[in-house]
């Protein structure tokens, strides 16, 4: 989900707002950028100590390509033109996040994980929506026998692949201010995964991502 609701700012902004926001929830925390300042070990962004939790944040910002080819296709469609192309960087990305997000994890190993997204994309043809994310593409194998026809469906670039996010417990998009939808990833493994208790305010929504590589399902809790 794009959030238009906050000023697009850099990664040290955000989590200066992330830490205004845990101190409005009453969440006690470690800076573990500035505590391990000295360190080479890779390290997230945070640590919330009463409740064991890593915090990695990451921002999503149109880079200046997008922004220009956003701008191409608007002049395309305001002339009537018709318009073909494909611009969605968004699965490359959130992969690599998720990549980097797992090496910091690793050094951390009895800790509970969690990345926090701020998105300030304003692509209006490419949202970057954790949901389809999570799933992945989804097609379908039809075969036919004499009368018979069989339907069979699977979802392929899945990004909540169970063997990929073992390490993560929870990815977390900001929605507005201090409001967040957690997406709690039951393949994690289990001192990996986020207590629902954690962000439970009224803005908060919570779901439940099921890895199958037939039906991926995302329950609301």
């Amino acid at each position: 989900m794009k959030n238009n609701k906050l000023k697009k700012i850099g990664h040290d902004e955000a989590v200066k707002m992330l830490k205004a926001w845990l101190n409005d929830r009453k969440l006690k925390f470690i800076d573990l950028e500035e505590k391990l300042i000295k360190s080479n070990k890779k390290r997230p962004d945070l640590l919330l100590t009463d409740n064991n939790l890593c915090i990695e944040v990451k921002t999503l910002n149109d880079s200046s390509e997008e922004i220009e080819k956003n701008l191409e296709i608007e002049r395309k469609l305001i002339r009537g033109e018709v318009v073909t192309g494909w611009i969605d960087s968004n699965r490359n990305r959130a992969s690599d996040d998720l990549s980097d997000c797992r090496k910091k994890f690793r050094e951390f190993p009895q800790k509970r994980t969690a990345i926090i997204y701020f998105n300030f994309r304003k692509n209006k043809f490419s949202e970057f929506i954790v949901d389809d994310l999570l799933k992945g593409d989804e097609s379908y194998k039809i075969t036919a026998f004499d009368k018979n026809i069989v339907i069979d469906p699977s979802f392929k670039n899945r990004l909540g692949r169970s063997e990929k996010i073992k390490e993560i417990g929870a990815i977390i998009n900001v929605t507005g201010t201090n409001s967040f939808d957690i997406y709690h990833l039951s393949s994690a493994d289990k001192h990996r995964r986020v207590s629902k208790t954690i962000f439970a305010t009224k803005n908060d929504k919570q779901f439940l991502f099921i890895d199958d590589y037939k039906k991926p399902e995302i329950q609301k809790i």
